[in-house]
């Protein structure tokens, strides 16, 4: 995602997209939720990361991933498998 001010934020989410998709709605659903969140500055655009490696760089990248990894895939009624 990018900010207002030329800075970059990362969202990782679960999951795994293997083939060509359309984009925009996970585009528009990451701005969403950047709205209610702090990310230092206003977004204004989102787009999809083709692998991690993009976001790897970051400082805490490795740590926030491993704790994630640590964590059940949410399931449940609310979501489809």
């Amino acid at each position: 995602m990018d900010l207002e001010g030329g800075e970059r934020r990362y969202f990782l989410t679960w999951g795994r997209i293997s083939e060509a998709v359309d984009e925009e709605p996970l585009e528009r659903l990451l701005m969403a939720a950047a709205m209610r969140c702090s990310a230092g500055a206003k977004p204004f655009s989102a787009y999809l990361c083709a692998t991690l490696q993009e976001a790897a760089q970051e400082p805490y990248f490795f740590e926030s991933f491993f704790k994630m990894c640590q964590r059940p895939i949410p399931y449940g009624s609310g979501y489809k498998e």
